[in-house]
């Protein structure tokens, strides 16, 4: 049973902690078309990362691509850089 008013799915957004190999299994693997890029996105004067993403207020969010698969489900990849980031995570 669908709630009430849904019609459709926009777009799914997630983060990775490499964009280059997210963006190679996107492609070469899931078979999703790169449709385009966007940022960074720095919000140096408010806390707009803390608040509406729950990071760090100085996060900067690097690169941001969009794929589409099958020509309707839309993907939106980020990655960012944190101040208070521990490295890059480890594969499980």
């Amino acid at each position: 049973m669908a709630l009430p008013g849904v019609q459709r799915l926009d777009h799914i957004g997630f983060t990775v902690p490499n964009l280059a190999e997210a963006e190679d299994f996107l492609v070469n693997v899931l078979g999703c078309e790169y449709m385009y890029p966007l940022g960074p996105f720095v919000h140096e004067d408010s806390d707009w990362m803390l608040e509406h993403l729950n990071v760090h207020p100085r996060t900067v969010m690097r690169r941001l691509h969009f794929f589409r698969l099958g020509g309707q489900a839309v993907f939106e990849v980020f990655e960012y850089e944190a101040p208070d980031a521990h490295g890059q995570q480890e594969r499980q």
